[in-house]
């Protein structure tokens, strides 16, 4: 039980720090792409909202096949 808490923190706490470090960069990415301001803000509401969209059809999954099981798919699908 213990061992799967700890693959369980470890698996979260990379995913947020995916999530986080995207937020860090958005000052180069829109130095690289040409964006402005507006766009970038577009982009920080498009990640906030798909990861509130997804995250009950998340839940039932999680629930349904094992939480172990989908967060190692869904880190290997999200990187």
């Amino acid at each position: 039980m213990k061992n799967k808490l700890i693959q369980l923190f470890t698996f979260h706490f990379f995913n947020d720090g995916f999530l986080a470090s995207i937020i860090l960069f958005l000052p180069f990415i829109k130095q690289n792409l040409n964006l402005n301001l507006t766009q970038v803000g577009f982009l920080t509401s498009i990640l906030s909202l798909s990861g509130i969209v997804l995250a009950l059809p998340a839940g039932h999954f999680g629930h349904k096949i094992g939480a172990l099981k989908f967060l190692s798919f869904a880190l290997f699908f999200y990187a």
